[in-house]
């Protein structure tokens, strides 16, 4: 018989590694929602933090998706990434409160 947790938790533990592997829908949507926060943090970034030759493709992406008057610089975007990233794993430990690894 399954703990009530189980059916709850969006993530479970990995059987073996590091990590957590969605098990509902709602895990799923949170990864896909955490990608694109990630991307749109890059694309934040200043234009001097991309490649020289690649300058004009990441001016157009910024200005695709709406970030073209944002200018982050290169500690800051590293810090807003290592903060989503901790974010992230803060929330796959409360979604997955109560499951095991052999809970599936």
């Amino acid at each position: 018989m399954e703990n009530l947790a189980d059916n709850r938790a969006w993530f479970r533990p990995k059987t073996y590694g590091y990590g957590y592997t969605p098990v509902r829908w709602q895990g799923w949507v949170s990864i896909l929602v955490f990608v694109a926060l990630l991307f749109a943090t890059v694309l934040a970034a200043a234009p001097g933090t991309a490649k020289p030759h690649s300058v004009l493709l990441f001016l157009k992406m910024k200005a695709m998706f709406g970030l073209g008057g944002t200018h982050l610089r290169a500690p800051a975007m590293a810090a807003f990434l290592a903060i989503e990233v901790a974010a992230f794993f803060v929330f796959t430990r409360w979604k997955s409160s109560g499951s095991s690894p052999d809970a599936c």
